[in-house]
């Protein structure tokens, strides 16, 4: 069984594709994730626990110009959060949220 499954993945993956490279036509893709996640820990007498959050969203957006020569654009979306919080409370707080818009050209 194990066999056919690797042959399987194999021929998946090294299979032969077929992109559309000549000018005149859009590139579109993109990818996100989203990893939440709780450490807790001792320090000598001290009992903490720590809470995190990242949601990360990009995209990209190109033209192809000529054959072969994508110019476009790169948006992207991230966010992050993390609590800190011990025997008395929360001790600290942290978010970060980040917006971008990136220039992008492939040859």
């Amino acid at each position: 069984m194990r066999k056919i499954f690797v042959s399987a993945v194999l021929l998946f993956v090294f299979q032969t594709s077929f992109c559309q490279l000549d000018k005149k036509y859009w590139l579109v893709g993109g990818s996100g994730s989203f990893h939440a996640y709780k450490q807790e820990y001792t320090l000598s007498n001290y009992f903490g626990v720590s809470k995190n959050e990242d949601i990360n969203i990009s995209a990209a957006i190109g033209y192809f110009l000529i054959d072969k020569f994508v110019a476009g654009l790169e948006p992207a979306f991230t966010y992050s959060h993390a609590q800190v919080s011990g025997a008395g409370g929360r001790i600290a707080r942290d978010t970060l949220i980040r917006l971008a818009l990136l220039p992008a050209i492939t040859f």
